[in-house]
């Protein structure tokens, strides 16, 4: 479900209580909150995969520089080194430093100003209705935070997958190399 330019509109706003609007703030800060985990799981297991890529790409390496001949044995060995060094340059990637959305703003984000000088120029705004509108603008830019997140958990994730097929299709090059 796309949700590009999600706005809530100024007829929804008057139908819908502070209360209810906290709701949804809060729900999204969940969403939000789970794509932040979501993404430290990705990168927790990436740093565990890179460490077994990195240990068997060594003994490979070291394994080729000592026994090096074209053989099949050996070319089979090299496909799977190939691999693996595919496979780690994607983890690379997903681990490498990586932008996030942060949860929550700044003072300085929130524009505390702006809205000053908005409410001062419509004195006969309740407060009621400017923590509403308020929200609404939190909750429009909450979401489009939540929409970059997942993009970006998605992207990773892909890589992820990326790497663990490189490892794979190494592992079946070299089975074939043997085979022939």
């Amino acid at each position: 479900m796309e949700t590009e330019n999600f706005r809530i509109s100024s007829n929804s706003i008057e139908h819908l209580s502070t209360d209810i609007l906290k709701l949804y703030y809060e729900s999204a800060q969940k969403r939000m909150g789970d794509y932040h985990k979501q993404a430290n799981d990705t990168t927790d297991r990436a740093y565990k995969l890179i460490t077994v890529y990195i240990g068997i790409l060594t003994l490979l390496c070291g394994y080729l520089y000592v026994n090096w001949a074209i053989t099949p044995s050996i070319m089979a060995i090299f496909a799977l080194a190939i691999g693996i060094a595919l496979a780690t340059a994607f983890i690379l990637v997903i681990i490498l430093p990586r932008l996030y959305v942060p949860l929550g703003r700044s003072p300085k984000e929130l524009q505390p100003e702006v809205y000053a000088q908005y409410f001062a120029q419509s004195t006969d705004l309740p407060d009621e209705k400017r923590l509403k509108l308020i929200l609404k603008d939190e909750l429009e830019m909450l979401q489009g935070c939540i929409d970059v997140q997942e993009r970006k958990n998605k992207n990773r994730t892909f890589l992820f997958t990326l790497s663990l097929l490189s490892a794979l299709c190494g592992i079946i090059a070299s089975a074939w190399i043997m085979l022939i």
